[in-house]
């Protein structure tokens, strides 16, 4: 049998705390009725955009009571294979198309925040190509609003490219930013620098282990150097929190890590 929690973290932080649908080797709801209980938040993932790979109606009336039943709330992780910068008119304009049907379907789930990843197509060092990736982008994101979905709904993830990229196309659009830490760590970036620049545009964190050039990995495989900024920058952080690995084991060690280093410094 599978490792199960059995300590709650709820209303423990000032920001909601939580972690991925992915946790056991079940669909959506049977994840979230082991977790909610102990949990603030799910990250519901949605990795496909094939519509069969989501959950069905009845799945999504479950998820609704399960929430209601645990006081839990939802992050819905946009597909991994829509690509709105795409240099071809009808794969973006598709990708637009499948996040509506997406956004529509999983409203009733009132997630806390949508996280839409933004594939580069475009050569990072050709100015030019950069720009017009960038106009790509942003008109495809127009076009999200156009067809009823909030700026403010959505967040953007930063991804392999320079995170700055990722706020000036929030800054142009209204867009929010999820902070992806493990990201950055991968691409040796000051975390706590980059938090303070932006905190004010981020609505969802996050964090996960890093070694060896391998994410995912449970918070334990991180030096706690490079966790020492969390305690004090998070005490004023009021959005998700979501420990993005995606077993048991790795969750309950990433909690027995985060809630010393949170202790260390309380």
């Amino acid at each position: 049998m599978a490792p199960r929690l059995t300590k709650s973290y709820k209303n423990r932080y000032p920001f909601r705390l939580g972690t991925t649908s992915f946790i056991y080797p079940r669909g959506y709801a049977a994840n979230v009725a082991l977790l909610g209980p102990w949990l603030d938040e799910i990250e519901l993932l949605f990795f496909e955009s094939r519509p069969d790979s989501w959950p069905s109606a009845e799945e999504t009336e479950k998820l609704i009571e399960l929430a209601e039943t645990h006081s839990l709330c939802y992050n819905i992780h946009l597909p991994l294979d829509l690509h709105l910068g795409h240099a071809a008119a009808h794969i973006r304009g598709a990708s637009v198309e499948t996040l509506i049907d997406l956004f529509r379907r999983t409203a009733p789930l009132k997630p806390t925040t949508w996280t839409l990843h933004l594939l580069l197509d475009a050569d990072p060092g050709d100015r030019r190509s950069l720009a017009d990736w960038r106009q790509r982008v942003s008109d495809s994101l127009r076009k999200l609003s156009d067809g009823g979905i909030s700026p403010a709904s959505v967040s953007l993830e930063n991804l392999d490219y320079p995170i700055e990229w990722i706020h000036e196309i929030s800054e142009r659009t209204g867009f929010r930013m999820c902070l992806d830490v493990g990201h950055l760590l991968l691409n040796r970036v000051n975390v706590p620098a980059v938090y303070d620049r932006y905190e004010d545009s981020i609505d969802v964190i996050h964090l996960h282990g890093v070694r060896a050039g391998k994410d995912h990995l449970s918070l334990a495989a991180l030096p706690e150097t490079s966790c020492r900024w969390i305690p004090q920058r998070l005490a004023g952080f009021s959005g998700s929190l979501s420990l993005e690995v995606f077993s048991c084991d790795s969750l309950l060690s990433s909690l027995a890590f985060f809630e010393q280093l949170w202790d260390q410094t309380a």
